[in-house]
């Protein structure tokens, strides 16, 4: 459950990390290749920053939180303790999920111009 994470976001935010996540699987003789299922409970850095070390599994997150991580409250620093790199690789990963790896997270994206003097 959750990934934790790695040392360049703990020196970011001004945090120690004790042992990154791998590590701690090593230590009961797990590898991080061998997981295929892991439950995020929510993307905050702390719990989502290390979804990369485990390039097999299949991500489990409650539609909620990533409409609440995705969504306007990211605008407002004091309510988002996300970082964006984290929420794109989630989005990344639901998306080739379901699309088999066929499509990348910026096909879905449109940039729209609006008319000249519609804003």
């Amino acid at each position: 459950m959750n990934t934790g994470f790695d040392s360049s976001e703990g020196t970011r935010r001004n945090r120690q990390i004790l042992m990154e996540p791998a590590q701690a699987l090593a230590e009961i003789s797990i590898t991080p290749e061998s997981i295929d299922t892991v439950i995020i409970t929510y993307l905050h850095y702390d719990h989502a920053g290390g979804l990369e070390q485990f390039p097999n599994a299949h991500f489990h997150l409650q539609e909620a939180k990533m409409v609440y991580a995705t969504g306007p409250c990211m605008c407002y620093w004091v309510l988002k303790p996300f970082s964006t790199k984290h929420i794109c690789r989630m989005v990344r990963s639901t998306t080739r999920a379901r699309w088999y790896s066929r499509w990348r997270c910026s096909d879905f994206v449109r940039r729209q111009r609006p008319q000249s003097g519609w804003v």
